[in-house]
């Protein structure tokens, strides 16, 4: 539950600190005061929007502090699965600077996506607005389900991997719809395609051995002109190979006569060597470009029909090899299309006997839950004034199963002796609503672990007895979580186990929204206010206090 919130630099509010009880927290305050800016408050620290209202130029910041339930295993599970340690306490911040947010979990940064996981685990905010998504029928077989989630969660999860399946059976057999001209024609060309990349017989690195061979080869005529010109000039007849020998022979007579002549003789012969080695590589690399115009001419070939499959099937001679093995696949899921399409679709057939079997488990599970919820709302809106109700869950069947069963859910509601059975949306008026969301409130207090509820005004349009009932059910609920209720009627303000007052008040030039627990007296001056209006009579006060002590 909720403890304590601090409040920095949101709409008019400069600063409040404030501590919260166990029970029925009551929030009241004149029109306009800024009670929807403590509300909104809270939404925001727990991943809302940041309504216009709440918004100023400076840094904002909120911070809650809020008590665990250590029973709530799922919730601690939450927390493990978030990298936050498992505490009885939890401390949630926003810092707002700009339009940029930064939310924190007991000082660990969070993201919105991980606030808003825990806000399913924390609060529940109930306003006026939610009373439309009771009038969408499409969210009371969300309802039901989450009336018995605990026996409907296995069934909608077997029912969407069923789902899955099917349409993946449904995107394969899309493809398998093709005629059977078409079928023939691309069976050819695929076996063509094949063929062209098998008959080249490609080998991984080949294209980039061809490159360096063809530089060679097509500057081949111009090595040949230059080695032969470094042949000619080392082993001609007039060569530096025959001038050297002449000039060693020369020296080997008289070498013995001084040791640097020897010397001189001994270089001549290594100059000789090295020499006669490059004549000899010259006369290798000269043999070895020997008929290049036709080597040439195959490697501009193999080049050519290379470079033609790469413009087809990929750019390297690895895509090509890849793209011959998916037309390979292809070509034999061509062959056996006929095959393959039985298999599919006695695949689907057996899917959805499978689907239809889960939906009707899913089916008798939410009729048991709309039994269940019929007999507990009858007694629940008696309790709230709707004298000789009849509250009905009403149930269709769809002709096609999907992943939420087959069943179409709507409830239905009579509120007077004799009163056909009718829709939500066309007898219910916005104080009836608010009853009939009270009620469903109250029964999922029991299936639900959020510890608090935040009844945002939902006492709209109702007064007198009913008002009372409306207070009454508010605080049996409260029994079993922490309830916040913005109320503007006396007999529900007077059950709280905590009352704070929402105020506005003028500083100068400016205007600020503060927030104050009252004390017993002032409990009753404030009650006496929601009676009586401006001015109280000792009457009124009378009254205020009686009714507080009757609470």
């Amino acid at each position: 539950m909720l403890v304590n919130l601090h409040i920095q630099k949101i709409g008019l509010i400069d600063e409040i600190r404030i501590t919260f009880r166990e029970g029925l927290n009551i929030l009241t305050g004149e029109t306009g005061a800024g009670k929807s800016m403590i509300i909104g408050s809270i939404d925001a620290l727990l991943g809302g929007e940041m309504g216009k209202s709440l918004k100023r130029e400076e840094d904002s910041f909120i911070e809650g502090l809020f008590i665990l339930d250590e029973s709530d295993s799922s919730f601690f599970e939450c927390l493990e699965n978030l990298g936050l340690e498992k505490d009885s306490e939890l401390i949630i911040s926003r810092k707002i600077t700009g339009g940029r947010s930064v939310f924190r979990g007991n000082g660990q940064m969070l993201t919105k996506a991980a606030v808003l996981e825990l806000r399913s685990h924390l609060f529940d905010i109930h306003s006026q607005r939610e009373h439309q998504s009771l009038l969408q029928v499409k969210n009371h077989m969300l309802m039901i389900d989450r009336y018995f989630a605990k026996e409907v969660t296995p069934m909608l999860m077997e029912l969407k991997e069923l789902d899955g399946e099917r349409r993946e059976v449904e995107k394969m057999l899309a493809e398998s719809e093709i005629d059977e001209s078409a079928r023939l024609r691309e069976l050819d060309f695929l076996q063509f395609e094949i063929d062209e990349i098998e008959h080249a017989a490609l080998k991984e690195g080949e294209d980039d051995e061809l490159e360096q061979e063809l530089d060679i080869l097509q500057n081949s005529r111009h090595i040949q002109e230059a080695l032969q010109t470094v042949s000619e000039a080392v082993s001609g007849d007039y060569g530096s190979r025959s001038q050297i020998a002449q000039a060693a022979h020369g020296l080997q007579r008289i070498k013995d006569y001084d040791e640097k002549l020897n010397s001189l003789w001994e270089q001549l012969l290594s100059v000789e060597d090295i020499l006669h080695d490059v004549a000899r590589e010259a006369d290798r690399y000269l043999d070895s470009v020997d008929g290049f115009e036709e080597r040439l001419f195959a490697a501009e070939e193999r080049m050519d029909e290379i470079n033609s499959l790469k413009a087809k099937y990929g750019n390297t001679i690895e895509q090509i090899m890849a793209a011959e093995q998916e037309k390979r696949e292809r070509l034999l899921f061509l062959e056996q299309m006929t095959q393959n399409r039985a298999k599919l679709l006695e695949k689907r057939l057996h899917i959805d006997q499978k689907m239809r079997e889960a939906a009707d488990k899913l089916t008798l599970i939410r009729q048991k839950a709309a039994a269940k919820l019929e007999k507990e709302m009858a007694t629940r809106l008696a309790g709230l004034n709707f004298n000789n109700n009849e509250f009905k869950v009403n149930f269709t069947k769809r002709k096609q199963v999907s992943a939420d069963g087959q069943d179409e859910i709507a409830f239905y509601l009579s509120t007077n002796k004799g009163e056909k059975l009718k829709p939500l949306i066309e007898i219910a008026s916005g104080g009836e609503l608010s009853r009939i969301m009270l009620a469903l409130k109250g029964i999922f207090a029991a299936v639900d672990r959020i510890p608090s509820l935040i009844f945002d005004e939902i006492d709209s349009g109702i007064s007198g007895v009913t008002a009372g009932m409306v207070g009454e059910q508010m605080k049996l609920l409260a029994s079993q979580k922490q309830i916040f209720a913005i109320t503007h009627l006396p007999q529900i303000a007077a059950l709280g186990d905590a009352h704070y007052l929402i105020y506005k008040e003028e500083k100068g030039n400016k205007t600020k929204t503060d927030i104050m627990p009252l004390d017993s007296e002032a409990r009753v001056k404030e009650i006496a206010r929601l009676l009586g209006g401006k001015n109280i009579s000792k009457a009124v006060e009378d009254t205020a206090r009686e009714m507080l002590e009757l609470a």
